[in-house]
Protein backbone atom coordinates (compact mmCIF):
# COMPACT_ATOMS: atom_id res chain seq x y z
CA UNK A 1 0.00 0.00 0.00
CA UNK A 2 2.75 2.32 0.88
CA UNK A 3 4.79 1.46 -2.43
CA UNK A 4 1.49 2.32 -4.26
CA UNK A 5 0.84 5.95 -2.57
CA UNK A 6 4.64 6.35 -3.78
CA UNK A 7 4.42 5.53 -7.08
CA UNK A 8 1.13 7.88 -7.30
CA UNK A 9 2.82 10.66 -5.82
CA UNK A 10 5.65 10.25 -8.29
CA UNK A 11 3.30 9.96 -11.43
CA UNK A 12 2.08 12.77 -10.43
CA UNK A 13 4.84 14.97 -9.94
CA UNK A 14 5.92 14.04 -13.02
CA UNK A 15 3.10 15.23 -14.81
CA UNK A 16 3.19 18.48 -12.55
CA UNK A 17 7.13 19.30 -14.31
CA UNK A 18 5.77 18.11 -17.55
CA UNK A 19 3.19 21.18 -17.60
CA UNK A 20 5.14 23.08 -15.71
CA UNK A 21 7.94 22.79 -18.21
CA UNK A 22 5.47 22.86 -21.52
CA UNK A 23 3.51 25.81 -19.91
CA UNK A 24 6.65 27.55 -19.51
CA UNK A 25 7.86 26.98 -23.26
CA UNK A 26 4.26 28.05 -24.40
CA UNK A 27 4.56 31.26 -22.72
CA UNK A 28 7.83 32.26 -24.67
CA UNK A 29 6.13 31.71 -27.69
CA UNK A 30 4.33 34.72 -29.19
CA UNK A 31 4.08 33.78 -32.50
CA UNK A 32 4.54 31.23 -35.26
CA UNK A 33 8.00 32.27 -36.41
CA UNK A 34 10.96 33.85 -35.13
CA UNK A 35 14.49 34.50 -36.61
CA UNK A 36 18.18 33.31 -35.23
CA UNK A 37 21.64 34.07 -36.14
CA UNK A 38 22.13 31.58 -39.15
CA UNK A 39 25.13 30.33 -37.53
CA UNK A 40 23.79 26.98 -38.83
CA UNK A 41 20.99 25.54 -40.67
CA UNK A 42 17.99 24.97 -37.97
CA UNK A 43 15.02 22.77 -38.35
CA UNK A 44 11.87 24.59 -39.22
CA UNK A 45 13.60 27.04 -41.15
CA UNK A 46 12.03 28.75 -44.45
CA UNK A 47 14.09 29.24 -47.20
CA UNK A 48 12.43 31.24 -50.41
CA UNK A 49 13.20 30.95 -54.08
CA UNK A 50 15.36 27.79 -53.05
CA UNK A 51 16.91 26.23 -56.04
CA UNK A 52 16.93 22.66 -56.86
CA UNK A 53 17.88 19.47 -59.49
CA UNK A 54 15.21 17.46 -60.56
CA UNK A 55 14.93 14.85 -63.00
CA UNK A 56 12.04 14.78 -65.32
CA UNK A 57 10.25 11.91 -66.86
CA UNK A 58 13.03 11.77 -69.83
CA UNK A 59 15.82 11.78 -67.55
CA UNK A 60 16.65 15.19 -67.86
CA UNK A 61 18.26 17.37 -65.35
CA UNK A 62 16.43 20.64 -64.28
CA UNK A 63 17.08 23.23 -62.27
CA UNK A 64 14.12 24.28 -60.50
CA UNK A 65 13.28 27.62 -58.34
CA UNK A 66 11.11 26.42 -55.46
CA UNK A 67 8.90 29.36 -53.74
CA UNK A 68 9.12 27.85 -50.42
CA UNK A 69 10.80 25.21 -48.20
CA UNK A 70 10.96 23.82 -45.08
CA UNK A 71 13.28 22.08 -43.61
CA UNK A 72 12.25 19.25 -41.82
CA UNK A 73 15.77 17.18 -40.64
CA UNK A 74 15.91 16.83 -36.88
CA UNK A 75 17.59 19.37 -35.24
CA UNK A 76 19.86 17.31 -33.18
CA UNK A 77 21.40 16.09 -36.78
CA UNK A 78 21.84 19.28 -38.05
CA UNK A 79 23.37 20.51 -34.79
CA UNK A 80 25.86 17.89 -34.98
CA UNK A 81 27.00 18.15 -38.30
CA UNK A 82 27.65 22.04 -37.86
CA UNK A 83 30.29 20.54 -35.88
CA UNK A 84 32.13 18.74 -39.21
CA UNK A 85 35.76 19.23 -39.16
CA UNK A 86 36.82 21.74 -42.18
CA UNK A 87 39.94 20.06 -43.69
CA UNK A 88 42.54 22.56 -45.48
CA UNK A 89 43.41 19.04 -47.61
CA UNK A 90 42.13 16.11 -49.39
CA UNK A 91 42.90 13.73 -46.10
CA UNK A 92 39.43 12.27 -45.11
CA UNK A 93 38.12 13.04 -41.76
CA UNK A 94 36.94 11.05 -39.11
CA UNK A 95 33.16 12.27 -38.29
CA UNK A 96 30.10 10.14 -37.08
CA UNK A 97 27.66 12.51 -37.54
CA UNK A 98 28.06 13.83 -41.57
CA UNK A 99 24.82 14.32 -43.09
CA UNK A 100 24.77 14.69 -46.76
CA UNK A 101 21.60 15.46 -47.54
CA UNK A 102 18.42 17.89 -46.07
CA UNK A 103 14.85 16.81 -46.02
CA UNK A 104 12.90 19.73 -47.33
CA UNK A 105 9.38 20.19 -47.87
CA UNK A 106 8.24 22.66 -50.44
CA UNK A 107 5.71 25.47 -49.49
CA UNK A 108 3.19 26.46 -51.86
CA UNK A 109 1.18 29.68 -51.97
CA UNK A 110 -2.36 28.80 -50.29
CA UNK A 111 -4.32 30.07 -53.21
CA UNK A 112 -2.53 28.62 -55.95
CA UNK A 113 -2.87 25.09 -53.91
CA UNK A 114 -6.81 25.87 -53.22
CA UNK A 115 -7.41 25.91 -57.02
CA UNK A 116 -5.34 22.92 -57.86
CA UNK A 117 -2.67 25.03 -59.36
CA UNK A 118 0.60 24.47 -57.11
CA UNK A 119 1.92 21.27 -59.24
CA UNK A 120 1.25 22.54 -62.27
CA UNK A 121 4.59 24.43 -63.09
CA UNK A 122 6.96 21.73 -61.48
CA UNK A 123 4.82 18.85 -62.90
CA UNK A 124 2.40 19.95 -65.43
CA UNK A 125 0.21 18.58 -63.08
CA UNK A 126 -3.74 19.83 -61.85
CA UNK A 127 -5.27 18.82 -59.11
CA UNK A 128 -9.21 19.03 -57.83
CA UNK A 129 -10.28 22.49 -56.17
CA UNK A 130 -10.26 22.36 -52.53
CA UNK A 131 -14.42 22.90 -51.70
CA UNK A 132 -14.91 25.74 -49.08
CA UNK A 133 -15.99 23.26 -46.59
CA UNK A 134 -12.69 21.14 -46.76
CA UNK A 135 -10.74 24.76 -47.23
CA UNK A 136 -11.52 25.18 -43.43
CA UNK A 137 -10.90 21.82 -42.61
CA UNK A 138 -7.22 22.58 -44.36
CA UNK A 139 -6.65 25.66 -42.27
CA UNK A 140 -7.47 23.98 -39.32
CA UNK A 141 -5.08 21.34 -40.11
CA UNK A 142 -7.61 19.14 -39.80
CA UNK A 143 -6.82 17.31 -43.39
CA UNK A 144 -4.05 14.78 -42.73
CA UNK A 145 -2.28 15.74 -46.52
CA UNK A 146 -1.56 19.20 -45.98
CA UNK A 147 -0.29 21.75 -43.36
CA UNK A 148 -1.30 25.55 -43.66
CA UNK A 149 0.06 28.30 -41.58
CA UNK A 150 -0.27 32.10 -41.75
CA UNK A 151 1.21 34.83 -43.42
CA UNK A 152 3.48 37.40 -41.80
CA UNK A 153 3.40 40.36 -44.43
CA UNK A 154 6.56 41.62 -42.73
CA UNK A 155 8.62 39.08 -43.33
CA UNK A 156 7.38 38.11 -46.53
CA UNK A 157 5.66 35.32 -45.70
CA UNK A 158 2.35 35.06 -47.27
CA UNK A 159 -0.34 32.09 -46.21
CA UNK A 160 1.43 28.95 -47.08
CA UNK A 161 0.58 25.32 -47.48
CA UNK A 162 2.31 22.01 -47.43
CA UNK A 163 1.82 19.07 -49.35
CA UNK A 164 3.08 15.60 -47.62
CA UNK A 165 2.62 13.97 -50.76
CA UNK A 166 5.48 16.42 -52.31
CA UNK A 167 9.03 16.30 -50.71
CA UNK A 168 12.52 16.52 -51.64
CA UNK A 169 16.39 16.14 -50.53
CA UNK A 170 18.90 18.28 -51.11
CA UNK A 171 23.01 17.90 -50.66
CA UNK A 172 23.60 19.73 -47.77
CA UNK A 173 26.99 21.48 -48.90
CA UNK A 174 24.56 22.92 -52.10
CA UNK A 175 21.92 24.10 -49.35
CA UNK A 176 24.93 26.04 -47.59
CA UNK A 177 25.45 27.91 -50.31
CA UNK A 178 22.32 29.30 -51.31
CA UNK A 179 21.48 29.10 -46.86
CA UNK A 180 22.06 32.75 -45.78
CA UNK A 181 20.83 34.51 -49.38
CA UNK A 182 17.65 32.45 -49.27
CA UNK A 183 16.48 32.27 -45.03
CA UNK A 184 13.75 34.33 -44.28
CA UNK A 185 12.62 32.72 -40.58
CA UNK A 186 12.03 29.78 -38.75
CA UNK A 187 8.96 28.22 -37.31
CA UNK A 188 9.19 28.30 -33.61
CA UNK A 189 9.62 24.98 -31.36
CA UNK A 190 6.18 23.82 -31.28
CA UNK A 191 5.38 24.66 -34.77
CA UNK A 192 8.29 22.80 -35.98
CA UNK A 193 7.70 20.09 -33.61
CA UNK A 194 3.79 19.86 -35.08
CA UNK A 195 4.32 20.02 -38.59
CA UNK A 196 7.54 17.31 -37.76
CA UNK A 197 4.76 14.90 -36.33
CA UNK A 198 2.24 15.49 -38.70
CA UNK A 199 4.82 14.59 -41.60
CA UNK A 200 5.60 11.74 -39.97
CA UNK A 201 2.31 10.38 -39.33
CA UNK A 202 1.49 11.14 -42.86
CA UNK A 203 3.66 9.15 -44.61
CA UNK A 204 3.52 6.37 -41.59
CA UNK A 205 -0.05 5.88 -42.74
CA UNK A 206 -0.92 2.09 -43.47
CA UNK A 207 -4.13 1.30 -45.97
CA UNK A 208 -6.18 -1.29 -45.03
CA UNK A 209 -7.89 -3.28 -47.58
CA UNK A 210 -11.53 -4.00 -47.67
CA UNK A 211 -11.89 -7.82 -46.13
CA UNK A 212 -15.49 -9.07 -46.86
CA UNK A 213 -17.19 -10.35 -43.42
Amino acid sequence: MHLMIQFKKHHILNVLQKERLLGMLKSQIKDYYKKHSLSRICQGDILRDFEIYTVDNNYAQNKESLEYVVVVTQDCDLESFSKFPISEDDKPEEFSQYLPNLFLLPAFPAEKLREGLHLEDLYAIKTKRITSDDWKKLKDNQMHRYHHFPEKVDWQIPELVIDFKIYYTAHTHYTLMQYKEKYVATFNELFRERLSQRFVDYLGRIALPNIDK
